[in-house]
């Protein structure tokens, strides 16, 4: 499995990028691969707790990985 994490990066950007040409390994990349359309990160979501979601099915709490939540 590969999983390609772009920071910001969101399902929009990709289809833009792609239908511009401006992301063409990605788009190659996008021929091939599955789209998981359902998934979704931990919430509420922080980059590092929620690729922790992602590559493990777990929350933040059941892997023990916290975040500073300020309010």
């Amino acid at each position: 499995m590969l999983l390609i994490s772009i920071d910001g990066m969101h399902e929009l950007d990709y289809l833009n990028c792609v239908k511009a040409g401006t992301c063409p390994n990605l788009a190659a990349l996008g021929q091939t691969g599955v789209n998981y359309l359902a998934a979704s990160t931990s919430k509420p979501s922080d980059s590092f707790p929620g690729l922790t979601a992602i590559v493990s099915g777990g929350s933040p709490r059941t892997e023990g990985v916290f975040y500073d939540c300020r309010v």
